[in-house]
């Protein structure tokens, strides 16, 4: 898990975007601000169906969130991406 946050981190590091830009990037297919590439890097980093119900369920301070956890937040929030990630672990 450490390591898969860690992931996340570096991404957002590199899209240079915060959790809430980069969704509506995607809801907004903005391919000025995604490319392919990271498009295709997103989708291996969607929150698992327990991750995405953990963050749902928290009622506290979205600041106070490791950035990779605002980050799952965030995207859980963009129909179909949680099905689109069980597709691709079938």
């Amino acid at each position: 898990m450490a390591a898969r946050s860690n992931n996340v981190g570096i991404m957002l590091v590199r899209l240079r975007m915060s959790a809430k830009r980069i969704k509506r990037a995607v809801l907004e297919v903005d391919d000025d601000a995604l490319s392919v590439d990271d498009l295709e890097a997103l989708s291996r980093l969607l929150p698992s169906p327990e991750e995405a119900e953990r963050l749902k369920a928290f009622e506290g301070d979205e600041a106070k969130l490791a950035k990779p956890d605002q980050y799952f937040r965030e995207v859980s929030q963009v129909p179909r991406a949680r099905t689109t990630r069980t597709k691709q672990e079938s």
